[in-house]
């Protein structure tokens, strides 16, 4: 993988909150934090996948109502 594309998917992880691009491993990685301790929902191929695995996993977290109620805690995917 070069710059450029580094560069590049950098940036598409900024779109989604708690997924960011590790250019050791290549993939995009989400973490959630709850109670000051860190919950990784794993490594993905693309920032939108991570996205959804953010989803998931805050949703079994926070509860679905908390959720619903707090802006913020979760991606917004068209």
């Amino acid at each position: 993988m070069n710059l450029k594309q580094k560069n590049a998917a950098k940036k598409a992880a900024k779109n989604f909150k708690g997924v960011y691009f590790d250019t050791f491993h290549a993939s995009f990685r989400t973490i959630l934090f709850l109670n000051s301790k860190r919950h990784s929902a794993g490594y993905h191929k693309t920032a939108e996948e991570a996205a959804k695995a953010y989803n998931k996993k805050a949703k079994s977290l926070f509860g679905k109502e908390k959720l619903a109620k707090a802006k913020g805690y979760w991606n917004v995917l068209n």
